[in-house]
């Protein structure tokens, strides 16, 4: 009889011990989870104007290529997109140069800080040339901070705007086109 009993406790013990660590793994997964994407040399039609030409009875613009941001909060709870901050990787030589927040721009014209609630997306963009700048310093990167974090998220653009797969097919068979 202690035989039976001993295996009953041993099983609620084992089975409450699993409940408790489940319980645990859902409060740690409860909080704002956000993903960070950048898409480099994408154009939008009310991009900065370059140059114009006369072509054919027609006006050609020539438009200012961005860098587009889009962070999506995967989590339950709201978070708050605090500040944008763009820098290279240092080398010993060089002080760091950097972007502050003033040349993100929000799509959707409002400023930060900017509450992110659960399943929203925010997008926004940076030109390409303060891009181009930093990485002629070394690799640029982009940190997005946000409310529910003392630690940034770093996201490291390609400037060439193939990566993986496409960047090595890009390599292998266009030798001879410039990247």
């Amino acid at each position: 009889m202690w035989i039976g009993i001993s295996a009953v406790a041993w099983w609620g013990a084992i089975l409450s011990t699993l409940v408790f660590a489940w319980d645990v793994y859902k409060w740690m997964r409860k909080g704002p989870r956000v993903k960070v994407i950048a898409r480099c040399n994408v154009c939008y039609p009310d991009s900065r104007v370059i140059s114009e030409k006369e072509v054919d009875g027609g006006t050609r613009r020539e438009l200012a290529d961005y860098c587009h941001i889009e962070i999506v909060n995967l989590g339950e709870l709201p978070t708050t997109i605090m500040s944008f901050e763009g820098a290279h990787t240092r080398k010993r030589t060089e002080p760091q140069a950097g972007l502050s927040g003033s040349v993100f721009v929000a799509h959707d014209g409002k400023t930060l800080p900017q509450v992110l609630r659960s399943g929203e997306v925010w997008s926004g963009r940076v030109e390409m040339d303060h891009l181009r700048f930093l990485a002629s310093r070394g690799k640029p990167y982009i940190d997005v901070r946000f409310a529910h974090n003392a630690k940034p998220v770093r996201v490291y653009p390609s400037l060439s705007g193939f990566s993986g797969i496409r960047a090595m097919f890009h390599k292998l068979f266009h030798k001879d086109m410039p990247q």
